[in-house]
């Protein structure tokens, strides 16, 4: 959740008001008619200032619009406001494209995938929404805000403390719950594993729950340990290069 600012609290308006007080109001407040009255759809915080100045009257733009589109709105107003980070900005984007499509927020990433690869028609418009109100492609904000959502809150954390997405991406291939989920998440915080490594952890686990054979097995280990090889020194990397040649001898019988 955001923390929400209290609109009629005069320190959080300050300079608000004062801009106010010297220039009026540069932006009109946006409302829509219901019955005989008008419902304030974005500009809060500006009628609260101008409350405040003791202006009588505020410049108002006047729009027909849907409740769901009311709520866009002033999501969007709300948001503007705020210093937020990306896992906040995804949330915030996943809202306001589940009020257009009249959908719950979680149904969001299907539906837009089904879109993307073709095996749904656009007939919401979807695409022109996003363009529209993000100013990204379809495209764009499925691969640049969905999967900050699959993360878990560990990791989105994890994220927000400096954590590259390109460490934690990976780790997407694993079941939320997976047992080495949360302790490779701790290797990559502590700096243990560089992207490669745990691409090749990651394959070696998926690979594992695939019930692949003793062979294919010990082929993705091998494949994780190889970039290790390097650090190796002395009477340890001699061994090594020995197992190496033997292991290379062996396969060679093969062909």
């Amino acid at each position: 959740m955001l923390p929400e600012d209290n609109p009629f609290e005069e320190s959080v308006l300050s300079e608000l008001i004062d801009s106010v007080r010297e220039h009026g109001i540069l932006q009109p407040l946006l409302v829509r008619k219901i019955d005989s009255k008008y419902q304030l759809i974005a500009g809060e915080r500006r009628y609260n200032a101008a409350r405040f100045v003791g202006l009588k009257e505020v410049p108002v733009l006047i729009r027909e619009m849907t409740d769901a589109e009311a709520q866009i709105f002033a999501i969007v107003e709300n948001a503007q406001r705020k210093n937020l980070n990306l896992v906040q900005d995804a949330l915030i984007g996943r809202q306001i494209i589940a009020l257009h499509l009249d959908i719950q927020p979680e149904q969001v990433g299907a539906y837009l995938t089904a879109i993307h690869t073709g095996r749904r028609p656009d007939d919401r418009n979807v695409s022109a929404f996003i363009a529209r109100v993000f100013g990204n492609t379809l495209s764009t904000w499925l691969n640049s805000r969905l999967p900050l959502l699959k993360l878990t809150e560990s990791e989105q954390q994890a994220l927000l403390n400096g954590v590259p997405f390109v460490l934690l991406k990976p780790l997407l291939k694993l079941d939320p719950d997976h047992p080495e989920r949360s302790q490779l998440l701790k290797r990559i915080e502590a700096g243990e594993l560089t992207t490669q490594e745990l691409k090749a952890e990651i394959e070696r686990l998926v690979g594992r729950n695939r019930s692949v054979s003793p062979m294919q097995q010990l082929g993705l280990e091998t494949k994780m340990l190889l970039p290790k090889l390097s650090s190796l020194q002395g009477s340890d990397l001699k061994r090594a290069e020995r197992l190496l040649k033997e292991l290379n001898q062996l396969l060679g019988k093969l062909s």
